[in-house]
């Protein structure tokens, strides 16, 4: 008989001749991932071992590389596939067993790392930027307890210059709503403006990317948690969050109020506003606000060579997980993340155009005195103007409207 046939029907008294039969395997193996895999198999005699023969197949282009390899092994013995890069796992089939049939053994692999994806600290900041665009441009510097906000800023008249992404906004004055005397909010009455909006997410990103975002929110909440680990996974949960828009009582509206101020505070704003040419005068009547929110950073650790740990990011420094982490996390409520308001124009730069209401254009002709404009009905605009003293105030965005309704210029 020939040993072919004694390894395929072995027999008690052919155990030691089959301790020399073995199968021919043909071992393919495509790269999808986008990093460069060094491939090796690891051909073991006996399953329970740990140790085993190592046979390099080399390096396997990214996106689509493909390595391939014949090599006998023992009947009852396995074979293993592992993806390496920079000397970490990405990749690690489970052990295959090679019986005698079928004889070749045809296996193929695709190294796709496991679920393991290569961390683009771009699209995290992209990612980071989506979920988070919803709060506008950025006009605080840090978040706030809404407590202080309601008191402080719900409702305040600012001077300030909103900043660019490398400077951040200087608020030069602030006119608390005590001090103007519009309709002040309570913290009940502000919870319970908040929408009633729920979100989880999470986002991997660098250490550069995590240094860089921890002056602002949400690592402002975790506070200094960024330390010695290359690789993060931020995570956040949000209950309750969103814009809320600040109740008015028509009596006490912010254009009544700014008309009744003393000189001494008109005189103060006008001063600050020659003296800073990119601030800006607003009526704060918006607070992004969240009522719950959970913000916590994971460590990620280096892969392990031996493949224990298994990788779920990777860098240009190698790959890392999550698995045998540390995380640090941190529950706060009610703060305010933003602000938004009314801008107001101080000064009128030029006399409406003849297509404008005529008795408007005749009462600013007659007094040139008048530094401000008011607006008291929105859907009339201009052709409702009431004269409120000697002093008047117009929002920059009902000037816009009124441009476009009668080609005013200011």
């Amino acid at each position: 008989m020939k040993l072919e046939k004694l390894c395929a029907f072995p027999s008690m008294l052919l155990l030691l001749v089959l301790v020399g039969c073995t199968t021919t395997v043909n071992l393919s193996a495509i790269n999808p991932s986008d990093v460069i895999q060094t491939a090796k198999v690891i051909v073991r005699d006996d399953p329970g071992s740990i140790s085993g023969v190592e046979l390099p197949l080399g390096d396997v282009a990214a996106k689509g590389g493909h390595v391939a390899s014949t090599f006998k092994v023992k009947h009852g013995g396995t074979i293993e596939l592992q993806g390496t890069y920079k000397g970490d796992v990405v990749f690690d089939s489970s052990q295959r067993y090679v019986s005698a049939s079928p004889d070749p053994l045809d296996i193929s692999y695709s190294l796709d790392m496991g679920g393991a994806h290569y961390l683009d600290d771009a699209k995290s900041l992209q990612n980071i930027t989506e979920a988070f665009k919803k709060i506008g441009v950025p006009l605080m510097s840090e978040p706030e307890s809404l407590t202080g906000a309601v008191n402080t800023i719900f409702g305040a008249l600012l001077i300030l210059d909103p900043g660019n992404d490398k400077i951040d906004p200087i608020i030069y004055t602030t006119i608390t709503p005590a001090e103007l005397g519009v309709k002040q909010v309570d913290l009940a009455t502000a919870l319970a403006l908040v929408p009633d909006l729920h979100e989880t997410s999470s986002v991997d990103i660098t250490k550069n990317t995590a240094t860089s975002l921890s002056v602002g929110f949400p690592l402002a909440v975790v506070g200094g948690s960024v330390s010695d680990a290359n690789v993060y996974k931020l995570s956040w949960e949000l209950s309750g969050y969103g814009y809320i828009q600040k109740p008015e009582d028509g009596d006490k509206s912010y254009i009544n109020r700014y008309a009744a101020l003393d000189d001494a505070h008109k005189k103060a704003i006008d001063d600050t506003l020659r003296a800073h040419p990119k601030a800006k005068l607003i009526y704060v009547n918006r607070l992004y606000v969240i009522k719950t929110a959970t913000v916590s950073l994971t460590k990620g650790v280096k892969s392990s060579i031996t493949g224990n740990v298994k990788a779920a990011i990777v860098t240009s420094d190698g790959a890392y997980s999550f698995e045998q982490s540390t995380s640090d996390a941190r529950t706060i409520s009610n703060i305010v993340l933003n602000f938004q308001g009314d801008e107001l124009t101080p000064t009128i730069v030029n006399v409406p155009t003849p297509n404008a209401d005529k008795a408007t254009v005749a009462f600013l002709k007659r007094n040139p005195e008048v530094k401000f404009l008011v607006m008291p009905d929105e859907v009339e605009g201009i052709r409702s103007l009431k004269e409120t003293g000697k002093q008047f105030i117009l929002p920059v965005s009902m000037i816009l409207d009124e441009n476009q309704k009668h080609g005013l210029r200011y």
